[in-house]
């Protein structure tokens, strides 16, 4: 995956606005004495617009965590291989064999 580090004008706008938007969002939350439903849609948006203002970090940390999880997967992948060639093989040695717990 291609990363542009590079951010046009417009995103940097956009950015500003989704920011914007929650404080503003969050602050009519706060003084608001309405239904809860308001109230809490309120927040909701509130969170949805700092989501949105943070959205380069969030794909950054995404995309971290995910080559994370496929190289621990890789990693669980090698052990499973290296567990079935040891049980291969000590099928295979005789002289691993054991008889009442002795060899």
């Amino acid at each position: 995956m291609t990363q542009n580090r590079e951010k046009s004008i417009g995103q940097m706008i956009s950015t500003l606005c989704f920011f914007g938007m929650a404080i503003w969002l969050a602050t009519e939350a706060a003084k608001s004495d309405g239904s809860v439903w308001r109230i809490g849609t309120l927040w909701l948006t509130t969170l949805g617009c700092l989501a949105g203002g943070l959205r380069f970090q969030l794909q950054t940390v995404i995309a971290a965590g995910l080559v994370i999880g496929k190289q621990a997967a890789g990693s669980l992948r090698v052990a499973r291989k290296l567990q079935n060639f040891n049980k291969v093989v000590d099928k295979a040695d005789p002289m691993t064999k054991t008889t009442n717990g002795t060899k």
